[in-house]
């Protein structure tokens, strides 16, 4: 009997600190949760700015082609230079929005700790892996 007690205690522990585990990763998922829900909101942002220069560029005088005549080459490098500097921009802000990720050697390091059958759970919520 006394076997059977130490065992049951020794599987009441194992759970015990696998919830443990579990709920700590929960807590990681929600604060990932959150600042992707924040950056989603910031490209949002973003968005709504883009579309609205687009929309005062494409209602702009500079748009005719009667004011513009004799100019087309000129008006597409300096639109090919403002978009550039646009898209260098944008990289820029991707990069710093952009979070840290960690090395392969780490994550195989996790998950050979990680149950078989927690491994899909726990890829589900990890766009690295």
């Amino acid at each position: 009997e006394r076997r059977a007690t130490t065992r049951d205690d020794d599987d009441m522990r194992n759970w015990e600190e696998e919830v443990a585990a579990l709920k700590a990763e929960n807590e990681e998922v929600k604060a990932e949760n959150a600042d992707l829900k924040r950056e989603n909101e910031d490209l949002k942002s973003e968005i709504e700015v883009l579309k609205s220069e687009n929309e005062r560029r494409s209602t702009g005088p500079s748009t005719s082609k009667k004011r513009a005549r004799g100019n087309d080459e000129e008006d597409d490098v300096v639109g090919g230079v403002e978009q550039q500097q646009q898209q260098q921009q944008l990289d820029q802000q991707q990069q710093q929005n952009k979070k840290p990720e960690l090395p392969d050697e780490l994550w195989a390091k996790i998950l050979e700790d990680v149950d078989d059958n927690s491994v899909t759970a726990f890829a589900s919520v990890n766009k690295q892996l």
